[in-house]
């Protein structure tokens, strides 16, 4: 079975760190969305202040499954083609 994803992109902050900036991203995306699948790390930076860190900045790619119009086209090219034959 093929799958369809949506991808989308989040920049999550910290002043704790890096695991923290993503665990707190996921769980406010997760907020307003459903089904999200995975995720993966783009791009880490932080923000300086006085010589020290002050926050860590974290870009998230996480994808979530369609609801699947193409799997319902392709279903039904599927059913028309055993038809044929």
């Amino acid at each position: 079975m093929s799958h369809v994803y949506a991808i989308n992109e989040i920049v999550g902050t910290s002043e704790v760190g890096i695991e923290h900036a993503i665990k707190t991203a996921l769980a406010t995306a997760a907020e307003t969305v459903r089904n999200m699948d995975w995720f993966e790390v783009g791009e880490i930076r932080g923000h300086i202040e006085n010589g020290k860190i002050a926050h860590y900045q974290v870009k998230i790619r996480w994808a979530s499954a369609t609801n699947a119009p193409a799997r319902r086209r392709n279903q039904r090219t599927e059913d028309s083609e055993q038809r044929t034959e």
